[in-house]
């Protein structure tokens, strides 16, 4: 009788260990991957179509590239009051001449600047959203100061309101697993670049 006990602990102990094997190889169902078609064979304005006298990620110069067709890509950031502004860098040096950072400023102070001396304003999302509306698909960069993610769900409050194609990407990692977490039918892309030779600034 002991010899049976054991003949059968061994079947069951063989048997759940088959049970594990086979947990470990089953194939996973893969998940569904938002779909990059509307993205794919278009030429894009890099911070909208701007020229010498059309400021980079100005109103003016998403609408010259909605004009054309063309997909636009922009950069977004939170402003003092927290509104989500449409601009490069951190510091508005170098586009608006003023020795101040973006989230110093509040949005409607930001409107009143003047882009490369050309009377063009800081936009919002929202207006560049309204403008687009889904004639062209949009690359939205998300700037992230330091660790503070907070452009985040204050950028989806307004995105998941919006029916055009879109893609959102960021050098931060930490942008992207919140994405992951948070929104992961977007589609997403990790931007990179030389580490230590990468400024924010004009980059």
């Amino acid at each position: 009788m002991t010899a049976l006990y054991i003949a059968l602990g061994i079947l069951m102990g063989l048997a759940l260990i088959f049970g594990i094997f086979l947990l470990l190889i089953k194939p996973r169902s893969p998940r569904k991957r938002p779909d990059a078609t509307p993205f794919l064979g278009k030429e894009y304005a890099h911070r909208g179509l701007h020229t010498k006298t059309i400021p980079e990620n100005s109103l003016r110069a998403f609408e010259g590239a909605v004009e054309r067709g063309l997909g636009i890509e922009l950069d977004i950031q939170l402003s003092a009051d927290n509104e989500v502004v449409v601009f490069h860098d951190f510091t508005l040096n170098r586009v608006a001449g003023v020795d101040k950072k973006v989230k110093d400023l509040t949005a409607e102070e930001l409107a009143n600047l003047s882009l490369c001396g050309q009377g063009d304003g800081v936009p919002t999302l929202k207006q560049v959203l309204e403008l687009v509306d889904g004639k062209v698909p949009l690359i939205i960069e998300l700037k992230i100061p330091g660790f503070d993610l907070s452009v985040c769900p204050k950028a989806f409050e307004l995105l998941d309101c919006y029916t055009g194609p879109y893609c959102v990407e960021s050098f931060h990692p930490m942008a992207l697993n919140w994405l992951r977490k948070n929104r992961p039918n977007v589609l997403r892309g990790q931007l990179s670049s030389d580490f230590f030779g990468h400024k924010e600034d004009g980059s």
